[in-house]
C-alpha cells in the first residue's frame, strides 16, 4: 500500500468517509498543524478539499458521514470543536468538557443508515495538560431523518463492466439513483418505479464509484468498482 501523500506527519485523524479510510490533518515535523486530507478507496491515494479547521491530535470516525473533534493547532493551543470535516465542515455543539488534545473518538452506525446519531469522545490531555479518563456521548444531528425504513439494496455484478444492475427491497415504488465519484462528483442520474434498474457503466473509467439510492424513507449508499 502506498504511503500517504503530503508531509510525513503524526497525530493525524483516521476516519470512515464514504466506505473508504480517509487520513485528515496532523502535525509535521515542526508541530505545525496540517489541513491536507487524504483517502484511499482500495487502489490508490486521492486528495481531498483542504479542512476548514487545521488539527494534530484529533480524533473522529463515522459511517459514511465522519466525525472528528478537538485536537491542536500547536504543542499549546488545543480546541473544543465537533464537525463535519467533508463537504459544508458542518460544526456541531462544542465537545462539552473543553479544549481537548489526543482523545480518542468513535461513531455507531445503525444498520442500513447512514448514522446512528451516536459519537463517543473522551480521554487525552485537557488545556491544562492535565491527562483525563472522562468519556462522553455527543448527540450530533447527523445523517438522515427518515419517517419508515430506508430501502436497502444490492448491486451486481461487482466489479461491474459495462452495467450494474441495482435491486431494491423491498420494492420503493419510486426512487432516484445518483452514480458518483468518490469525491462527490454526479456522473449518473436515474430514477426508478420497479423494483430494480440497470445502470449503463460502459462509459466509465476503471476505478471505484458510489450508488446512492434516494427514496422517500431515507436515502442509502453503496460503493461498487467498475473493471474494463
Amino acid at each position: 500500500m502506498d504511503p500517504v501523500p503530503g508531509p510525513a506527519r503524526h497525530r493525524a485523524a483516521c476516519v470512515e468517509y464514504v466506505n473508504t479510510i480517509a487520513v485528515i490533518g496532523g502535525a509535521d515535523s515542526n508541530f505545525t498543524a496540517l489541513s491536507d486530507a487524504w483517502y484511499y478507496p482500495g487502489n490508490e491515494w486521492y486528495q481531498y478539499d483542504s479542512l476548514s479547521y487545521p488539527r494534530w491530535g484529533a480524533d473522529g470516525s463515522g459511517n459514511s458521514v465522519s466525525i472528528v473533534a478537538c485536537g491542536a493547532t500547536d504543542q499549546s493551543v488545543f480546541h473544543h470543536e465537533v464537525w463535519q470535516p467533508f463537504g459544508d465542515n458542518i460544526l456541531f455543539p462544542d465537545f462539552p468538557a473543553g479544549d481537548r488534545r489526543g482523545g480518542v473518538g468513535v461513531g455507531i452506525s445503525a444498520g442500513s443508515q447512514w448514522w446512528g446519531g451516536e459519537f463517543y469522545y473522551g480521554l487525552g490531555l485537557d488545556g491544562t495538560f492535565a491527562r483525563r479518563n472522562d468519556w462522553w456521548r455527543l448527540d450530533v444531528p447527523v445523517g438522515v431523518e427518515a419517517e419508515g425504513p430506508i430501502h436497502a439494496f444490492s448491486i451486481y455484478p461487482v466489479p461491474a463492466h459495462d452495467a450494474i444492475t441495482v435491486a431494491i427491497f423491498p420494492n420503493a415504488g419510486r426512487a432516484e439513483l445518483f452514480v458518483t465519484t468518490i469525491d462527490g462528483r454526479i456522473i449518473l442520474q436515474q430514477q426508478v418505479t420497479s423494483i430494480s434498474a440497470v445502470l449503463n457503466t460502459s462509459t466509465l473509467a476503471t476505478g471505484a464509484y458510489l450508488v446512492t439510492v434516494r427514496t422517500a424513507t431515507g436515502t442509502t449508499m453503496q460503493r461498487f468498482v467498475v473493471q474494463h
